[in-house]
């Protein structure tokens, strides 16, 4: 089982697990979260990916196995840092790629001038 795992993790070492059924995603995300909560745990985890990541629709269309594709992030904590509970932003959404409709919508159109 994943909590097996924990103890030989280095510390700041981070676990990434790819789910591809949503019964195997569940069983990491509780399993996850239960590292992150449980407070007998010494050193302590953070869970880094709020949501898991999925593939965006380039990687799907030029992979369709990736549809399913879910990836979690666990991460061990230095010994004595507690893990930040505040809104973080998500240091992976890089990965998920900006969609069009996004971009338009949030008026991103830099370096157009339309008082010429």
């Amino acid at each position: 089982t994943l909590v097996r795992l924990l103890p030989y993790m280095a510390p700041k070492g981070q676990i990434m697990l790819i789910s591809f059924h949503s019964l195997e995603d569940r069983i990491v995300k509780r399993a996850f979260l239960k590292a992150q909560e449980d407070d007998t745990l010494d050193p302590r985890f953070q869970v880094l990916t709020k949501r898991p990541l999925i593939a965006d629709d380039e990687e799907i269309e030029a992979n369709s196995r990736s549809r399913s594709a879910k990836l979690r992030v666990l991460q061990r904590m230095e010994p004595g840092q507690e893990p930040s509970m505040g809104r973080k932003k998500n240091k992976y959404a890089h990965l998920r790629g900006k969609s069009k409709k996004s971009s338009k919508a949030s008026g991103d159109d830099e370096g157009t001038n339309d008082d010429a």
